[in-house]
């Protein structure tokens, strides 16, 4: 998502340890100046909040899981039509 958003800052909002487990809630955000898979740039700015979760074995990142919403996202770039009756 770099090339689509250049500008992106990860901040960490809060983050704890356990044993061999990291988690951070954190959030991510910039501009959409790039396509971001089939959706042209919009120019507008994203704000996302995410959570993660790393596994660490012998001093190194094993593995990772990343969650975070992207109909919140999509509705701040403009790429969600609002819902009607």
């Amino acid at each position: 998502m770099d090339s689509a958003v250049p500008d992106s800052v990860q901040t960490i909002d809060l983050i704890f340890a356990n044993d061999e487990y990291v988690a951070m809630k954190a959030t991510y955000s910039g501009t959409q100046n790039g396509p971001m898979g089939p959706f042209p740039a919009s120019g507008k700015k994203l704000m996302l909040p995410f959570i993660g979760i790393l596994r660490i074995e012998d001093g190194k990142v094993a593995e990772i899981w990343v969650e975070w919403d992207n109909l919140y996202a999509f509705g701040q770039l403009g790429l969600l039509q609002p819902l009607t009756n």
